[in-house]
């Protein structure tokens, strides 16, 4: 009887260790999909930026600009939807690390990547 307990113990580990390794991906997902639309726009705004400077015109990265804030308050909704998604992960600063880890792993930041 004590070695079918610890066998199940030692399943329910696993299972949970399997159960949180799931949701961290999950999680670096979502997050990569709450990113996908800014990350677009700061590709292009680092392109028109560049191609700015190289002719002198700085409106056109204004406008950019713009652009940007708009895509990012929809980046911020999604992430806020995040907490209650995935709440052990919300509680855990080292949780939230290892999402990051592979977040900046599955979908590296462009403004970084030059």
């Amino acid at each position: 009887m004590k070695i079918f307990s610890v066998w199940v113990a030692g399943m329910l580990l696993f299972l949970q260790a399997t159960a949180q390794a799931a949701d961290l991906s999950a999680a670096a997902t979502d997050v990569c999909q709450c990113l996908e639309a800014p990350y677009k726009k700061v590709s292009e705004a680092l392109q028109r930026l560049s191609e700015a400077q190289a002719s002198g015109n700085m409106a056109d990265q204004a406008t950019a600009q713009g652009e940007m804030m708009a895509v990012m308050g929809a980046a911020e909704r999604c992430f806020n939807a995040l907490p209650a998604k995935y709440p052990e992960i919300d509680k855990s600063k080292a949780l939230q690390d290892k999402v990051m880890k592979m977040v900046d792993q599955q979908c590296p930041n462009p403004a970084f990547a030059r």
